[in-house]
């Protein structure tokens, strides 16, 4: 278990160590409830402690909180909130959804059924005035709806008692520089290679690890046999010494490097490091893809087809229908195609009751099939226990696949296939959808092309990439079944979904998205498609059964918010306290959420170990000791375009597009969205992790809607940071910011073409919108604004004109203030 998850479990059990009373004795001073006993324990533990702020945000500010003991608390039920105040009035904190705006506070208890826990509470700064002395009233109520009250006296405490400087990583000054060589013919780290070579470097013998790290997250990780171990997202780094000074770095590119920049960091024995920065040149990735050899092989419908696979080469089918009762197995780089102007078709049947996977699977990198039909019927026996379910091509399942971390497979490319299938899964119940099989399934595998396709059944599935998916027609599932979506891809990077023809036919079934990405994702393009008739629908009466947007992507995951304990005079570096939830990862995102640069973002560049990372671009540094912003941390969604597709919903529940939490500088522009319920929603959604859900918000930062279509949608583009009584309540924080500029939004039959905040009380100002030259078709109209920050004025309740620019006018005389 890594460092920093060690350090906060070790915090929590050191909250729920019973004992140690602190500084003064317990007093109850009005009558508590049977059981319930409060102690007092203050400040100045073995481990400070610091999980709130003196606000209703949540996380850390840089300063000791107090911890009051809890005990006697019921064994059958979880603590749902925690109200706290000064007796006479004063101050007051809340643990919970805190609907008052309270102080937030904290309540670690673990098992969340256990007798005991421990209350964390920030405190007044010094002049406030001290709370020592006084006495807290501590009103608890468990998920049951059971109420239970105690108090306690404030003992000793330091208002100001800050939290311990913050470990900074050894960066000593370097004279050592980097040059780009690119792909190189010959390398020990295998075919494909490109090359970095280091001038100047010191003491190479005292260096224990070498680590290259580019942006869309993966890290080329280099370690001395005295030093050997696996991290995540990780790859191997060939280093060899040319002399004394100078060094070369091997590695197998996962992605175009050029242009990008790139983090080499050398740690030594003391575990001082040497960062250099370099900007990748010219390479060419296709050799990293397998070659086929020179074998050329022939085919007919009575040849052993996979006899020829296993021999690798280049294979020409002849025209005909190749009968296959077992599923073919790609070992070895192959290419198989039709010959000119012949129709050849592979149809796979089953003759035994063994269960399949797939009915091509793929083994091997340097793969290509063009030119050729598959079929699959309904009586394939297939295995649905296989991870992310089976499909008619896939690639080997995920214990095949990964050896440390690599993928195996470059370069397999599918093209001008027609894939039919009727195969469905079998039903658990016989009230469930009948789910269509999904037609290509594609894990650990890079620089993969699906190109002028005809697809007949299930979806696609891809995981990271680099992936390009065009010029595909897609027809829909079986009738009679249901088909999740088009295409979900997990994590990827350098994914175009560009140019295809979504339609599904009368005679096939239901699809449900076009579109869903899932995780995080870096350089995601999805471009020029046309999608129609996408959206489950009821039979009986012709709508759709639930509310699914047709392109969906966003998290609901935060590793960290408050305060960093440091941020550099440059900015470039931060460091985080020990209490993460999850450690930083390159390709993370800190969105800044107060400050003069709220709304803005920053990406993690290189991790530098006790919490400690490098950002780009830096941030800006204007009084950061003093006043440092709150920020957030997390994997998600950068480099993500949405452009000049046209979209018409099925019916009018339908909505277009929906960013949910965690996207980074997402842009959707010059698309055309016909019909439908809202065609844009973009949300800052309430967590799911860490803490309990609903604890904080996923960010949404520099979000850009431009030059976009609507046609008779049925309700309002909506924008908003979601609230609700299962949400805990904040301020002063930004979580969302965007642009709407230069679209053309038709009326609704509202007619409120946009609208702005969420109908349930919070801070209106943590959402802040610029909005300019956006028009109707219909003359003049208004964006409803239910609470946000426009153009730099705070609007609350209030109707705005649609061509908003600068200067905000308003429709009545009610409360707009700048």
């Amino acid at each position: 278990m890594k460092m920093h998850r060690l350090f906060f479990h070790f915090v929590l059990l050191l909250l729920t160590i019973p004992g140690n009373k602190g500084f003064a004795q317990e007093i109850n001073p009005i009558r508590p409830v049977p059981g319930l006993s409060a102690s007092w324990i203050g400040q100045n533990l073995f481990e400070p402690v610091d999980l709130t702020n003196r606000s209703a945000a949540v996380g850390p500010d840089g300063f000791e909180d107090v911890q009051v003991e809890l005990k006697g608390l019921s064994v059958d039920s979880e603590v749902e909130s925690i109200d706290v105040e000064t007796l006479g009035g004063g101050q007051q904190w809340s643990y919970g959804t805190n609907q008052q705006n309270h102080w937030s506070a904290e309540f670690v208890r673990s098992p969340a059924t256990a007798s005991s826990g421990r209350l964390v509470l920030s405190v007044p700064m010094i002049d406030s005035g001290l709370l020592t002395g006084k006495s807290l009233k501590i009103s608890l109520t468990y998920t049951s709806g059971v109420k239970a009250e105690s108090s306690v006296f404030v003992g000793k405490y330091s208002p100001e008692m800050a939290m311990p400087a913050a470990l900074l990583p050894q960066i000593r000054e370097t004279e050592a520089r980097a040059s780009w060589v690119g792909s190189v013919s010959a390398s020990r780290a295998g075919q494909g290679a490109v090359r970095i070579e280091i001038d100047e470097v010191k003491n190479f013998q005292q260096i224990t690890s070498i680590t290259v790290s580019e942006p869309s997250g993966t890290n080329f990780i280099y370690h001395s046999g005295r030093d050997r171990h696996i991290e995540n997202n990780s790859r191997d780094l060939y280093v060899e010494p040319l002399d004394h000074s100078r060094l070369r770095l091997d590695f197998i590119p996962n992605r175009d490097l050029k242009g990008h920049p790139l983090s080499i960091c050398l740690l030594a024995e003391d575990k001082s490091m040497q960062i250099i920065d370099l900007v990748a040149g010219k390479m060419d990735l296709a050799r990293v893809i397998p070659e086929h050899g020179l074998k050329k092989s022939k085919a007919n419908p009575s040849i052993d087809l996979q006899l020829l696979i296993d021999q690798g080469g280049t294979i020409e089918l002849s025209e005909g229908v190749y009968k296959l009762n077992t599923p073919l197995v790609i070992r070895k780089p192959v290419s198989i195609t039709a010959a000119d102007n012949s129709r050849a078709v592979l149809q796979f049947r089953s003759n035994s009751h063994q269960f399949w996977s797939s009915a091509i699977k793929i083994s091997s990198g340097g793969v290509s099939l063009e030119g050729f039909e598959i079929e699959c019927p309904a009586t394939i026996p297939w295995n649905s226990e296989v991870v992310d379910g089976p499909a008619l091509i896939a690639s080997s399942s995920d214990k095949e696949q990964k050896q440390g971390g690599q993928s195996l497979y470059s370069g397999v490319r599918l093209s001008r296939l027609k894939i039919s299938s009727s195969s469905v899964l079998p039903q658990i119940s016989k009230n469930d959808p009948i789910q269509a099989v999904r037609l290509i399934r594609m894990s650990n595998v890079s620089q993969g092309i699906i190109e002028n396709c005809i697809l007949q059944g299930g979806g696609i599935l891809l995981t990271e990439g680099p992936w390009l998916i065009r010029q595909n027609r897609y027809d829909g599932p079986p009738g009679g079944s249901i088909s999740n979506e088009v295409i979900l891809a997990h994590r990827p990077f350098d994914l175009i979904i560009e140019s295809n023809r979504i339609e599904p036919l009368a005679r096939f079934g239901d699809v449900k998205q076009f579109v869903q990405i899932r995780g995080r994702a870096t350089s995601v393009r999805i471009g020029g498609n046309l999608v129609r008739n996408i959206g489950t629908r009821d039979l009986r009466n012709g709508k759709s059964d639930t509310v699914i947007p047709m392109i969906e992507a966003g998290s609901r995951r935060i590793k960290f918010e408050g305060e960093p304990l440091y941020i550099s005079s440059a900015g470039d570096t931060v460091v985080f306290p020990g209490t993460l939830d999850l450690e930083p990862e390159v390709g993370d995102c800190i969105a800044i959420l107060s400050g003069e640069n709220a709304g803005r973002f920053h990406v993690v560049r290189q991790i530098l170990g006790k919490g400690a990372i490098r950002v780009d671009p830096p941030i800006n540094a204007l009084n950061q000791a003093i006043n440092p912003p709150a920020v957030s941390l997390s994997s998600g969604f950068k480099q993500m375009v949405i452009y000049k597709n046209t979209i018409e919903a099925r019916t009018s529940e339908d909505n277009h597009i929906a960013l949910k939490g965690n996207h980074f500088g997402t842009i959707v522009m010059n698309n055309v969205f016909e019909g439908g319920s809202a065609c844009l929603q973009a949300v800052s959604p309430p967590t799911e992790s860490p803490m309990k859900p609903g604890w904080s918000h996923a960010p949404m930062s520099s979000l850009i809607i431009h030059g976009n279509v609507t046609r008779d949608p049925e309700k309002p583009m909506k924008f908003s940071v979601i609230r609700g009584k299962e949400i805990k309540s904040s301020e002063n924080r930004v979580y969302f910011s965007g642009q709407l500029n230069f679209n053309r939004l038709a009326l609704p039959p509202s007619g409120i073409p946009v609208e702005v905040g969420d109908p349930n009380p919070g801070d209106p100002k943590s959402l802040q919108m610029l909005m300019s030259n956006n028009e109707t078709g219909a003359g003049s109209a208004e964006i409803k604004v239910i609470g946000a920050v426009v153009n730099g004025s705070l609007i609350i309740d209030q109707k705005i004109p649609l061509t908003t620019s600068e200067t905000i006018q308003t429709t009545d005389n009610r409360r707009v203030s700048r």
